[in-house]
C-alpha cells in the first residue's frame, strides 16, 4: 500500500467511499438503496413516476441529471415571477395576519415573500427552476389539502413542515405553526 501511485489511489477511492457508506453489502441489497428506490418510484396522483419522467425527458435520464445540476436558484428574482401564493378559507382570520416586531401585522403571502428575499432563499442549491408556476397554499391545520401521513401530522404541525408535491410544483403550509412563531420569539427574548 505504501508504494501506490496516484492512478491506483484514484481507482481505490470510490471503493473506499462505497465501503464507508454501505459496508460490504451489495448496492442493490443495501437497506438504504432499497429505501431510496422505493421513494424514487413513488407515483404521483396521475401514476407518473420519476423514472417515467426521466425516460420521457428530452435526451433521456442523463440529460435530466445534467439539467438538474446545471440549473440553480441563486436568488429570489428567479422565483418571484413563478410564485402563486394562495390563502385558503380554512386559515383562521387571526392567523391571516402575522404580527411583526418592526412593521406591524403582515399578510401571509408578504411574510413568505420577505422570507425568500432575505434568509430563506435556497442559495446555490441544486433545485430545478421550472418554467411552470410554483403554487404555495396556506391552509388551516385540519385542511385536507395538506398531505402528511396521519401518524406524523402532529409532528409536521409542530415543526412547520411544508408539504411539497413536486409533481405539481406546489407546496402547502399549515398556518398553526406560523401563529406560534411570534409567541415563541417573545418567550425566547424574555427568557434570561
Amino acid at each position: 500500500m505504501q508504494n501506490r501511485d496516484a492512478k491506483s489511489h484514484a481507482a481505490l477511492a470510490p471503493i473506499l467511499l462505497y465501503r464507508a457508506l454501505l459496508g460490504s453489502d451489495a448496492v442493490v441489497s443495501h437497506a438504504d438503496t432499497r429505501a431510496f428506490l422505493l421513494g424514487f418510484n413513488l407515483p404521483c396522483a396521475d401514476g407518473l413516476t420519476l423514472s417515467k419522467a426521466a425516460q420521457a425527458f428530452t435526451g433521456g435520464p442523463a440529460a435530466l441529471v445534467i439539467e438538474s445540476y446545471s440549473t440553480q436558484i441563486t436568488g429570489y428574482a428567479m422565483l418571484q415571477d413563478s410564485l402563486d401564493i394562495l390563502v385558503k378559507h380554512s386559515v383562521l382570520l387571526p392567523v391571516r395576519l402575522i404580527p411583526t416586531a418592526d412593521s406591524g401585522p403582515m399578510k401571509l403571502a408578504d411574510v413568505l415573500r420577505g422570507f425568500l428575499q432575505r434568509t430563506g432563499i435556497p442559495c446555490c442549491s441544486d433545485s430545478i427552476v421550472s418554467s411552470e408556476p410554483i403554487q404555495i397554499t396556506f391552509v388551516g391545520d385540519n385542511d385536507s389539502d395538506y398531505i402528511c401521513p396521519t401518524n406524523t401530522q402532529r409532528y409536521c404541525l409542530e415543526q412547520g413542515i411544508v408539504s411539497w408535491q413536486t409533481c405539481f410544483n406546489s407546496g402547502t403550509i399549515l398556518t398553526g405553526y406560523l401563529a406560534l412563531v411570534p409567541l415563541m420569539d417573545q418567550l425566547c427574548s424574555s427568557t434570561p
